[in-house]
């Protein structure tokens, strides 16, 4: 049971640090925060951090605020995978913090960096591409405040580069838990690709998301196809989907110009296979195929491609849909996924169930100048500090060029025209006020 407390939310404006960054030439720091609105607390919170499909992330530190300005002993541990169904499992986890500092009180963050963390152990803060981690903060002499959230395991904020999946609150050292709840607090992360390199390269790399909370069913494969929507070339290099197993499993994907009803009840027209092999799925069921593993699929403008993806037994999650075959599934402004039939034989012969769509993500490259970060949307509102009314983000950005490209001069060609195609004046952070009081009857 969480922990009521009586202080007042909306006299308590979160004092969130701004000394976090630190200026590297071939690495980028980013932070993205929860919120500060909690009004519960009590001993512990765990919490799942999740990679994007084109970037490993390397946590640095973490922040969260407590009920009190006191001493207090910090404990964070670590997983790999989700915390779910290891809430009272501590021989599952490994220790990375055990460290006594001042506590700041409630809307001041109370930072635990790199200083504070297990040097040996430091490994344990890399999340790699497309996988997930898991984190449980324990404070001692004061309690960490959180939030009470509504749905366990989805994406509470996310940035471009990793998401923060709603967790679990704890009354006691791995017991007493609840959920969902959020960790507040802000999590400052390095990404081992340089989306500056990327930019000048040319090559941009993207991904577009098929997963939702719909409704899943799980067979031997699915059909669908895909429609190329963007200017350039694309080339597909690689698939994200989920299993129902975590064991290992045989997958083999196809592909055939025009779209899939070319193909469909019949493996002859189908190109020999762009991907095969056997993989371990990671705990949380998730498979991601590329590299050397997949040969790239090339769509250009306007294009269309039926593709097969298939494993050896019935353990292929999708998902079900009211969209009719041939649909828009999911899009964005490169490409379009389109709604497909599931398959409930290996290989596809004569059993298909209509309206069906990818679980998972096409990971995909285009050769046209790669746009900055987008800004995905919160789930919830993210409370920042009333005085961070904008924020100016062209000074960071020319530095970091200059960084990267020393020769570069103020009035150099590239950036001027960096500065009128991205608009780096762009305001990005928006006034929010805090509402409600601290405590849970």
């Amino acid at each position: 049971m969480d922990i009521a407390n009586s202080a007042n939310m909306s006299q308590i404006v979160p004092n969130l640090a701004s000394d976090r960054f630190l200026h590297k030439p071939d690495s980028l720091m980013h932070e993205l925060a929860t919120t500060f609105d909690g009004e519960l607390s009590s001993d512990g919170v765990m919490f799942d951090i999740r990679s994007s499909p084109l970037v490993a992330a390397t946590i640095t530190s973490l922040s969260f605020h407590t009920t009190a300005n006191e001493p207090c002993d910090v404990t964070i541990f670590t997983k790999s995978g989700s915390h779910e169904y290891f809430e009272l499992q501590a021989s599952a986890w490994t220790l990375i913090v055990n460290a006594n500092t001042q506590c700041l009180g409630t809307g001041v963050e109370t930072i635990v960096g790199e200083d504070m963390m297990s040097t040996e152990r430091m490994e344990s803060l890399k999340i790699g591409m497309g996988e997930e981690r898991a984190f449980y903060i324990r404070v001692s002499g004061a309690q960490i405040i959180y939030s009470e959230t509504t749905n366990f395991d989805e994406i509470y904020v996310e940035d471009s580069h990793i998401q923060i999946l709603e967790g679990t609150g704890l009354t006691g050292y791995f017991s007493g838990y609840s959920s969902p709840r959020m960790w507040n607090g802000v999590v400052t992360y390095d990404i081992k690709d340089n989306w500056i390199h990327s930019f000048f390269e040319g090559a941009c790399k993207r991904y577009i998301q098929t997963e939702s909370t719909g409704s899943r069913s799980n067979n031997y494969g699915i059909l669908f196809d895909v429609t190329s929507k963007s200017l350039s070339v694309i080339s597909i290099h690689g698939v994200v989907v989920y299993t129902d197993t975590i064991n290992e499993v045989i997958y083999e994907i196809y592909t055939i110009p025009n779209g899939f009803q070319y193909g469909k009840g019949s493996m002859i027209p189908w190109s020999a296979p762009v991907a095969q092999g056997s993989l371990m799925p990671e705990s949380s069921g998730m498979l991601m195929i590329s590299g050397k593993d997949f040969d790239d699929i090339s769509l250009a403008t306007g294009d269309t491609q039926g593709l097969y993806i298939t494993l050896r037994s019935a353990n292929l999650l999708y998902h079900t849909t009211s969209l009719s075959v041939g649909s828009t599934y999911f899009q964005n402004d490169d490409i379009s996924v389109l709604v497909g039939v599931g398959v409930g034989t290996y290989p596809q012969a004569e059993t298909f169930y209509n309206s069906r769509g990818l679980y998972g993500r096409l990971l995909y490259t285009f050769n046209d100048s790669c746009d900055f970060e987008s800004t995905v949307p919160y789930l919830f509102v993210v409370h920042y500090p009333n005085d961070w009314s904008a924020t100016d983000i062209s000074e960071e950005i020319s530095f970091r060029i200059k960084t990267v490209f020393p020769d570069l001069v103020a009035d150099d060609i590239s950036l001027i025209m960096l500065e009128k195609r991205y608009d780096l004046t762009i305001q990005d952070v928006v006034t929010t006020e805090d509402n409600g009081n601290l405590g849970e009857k």
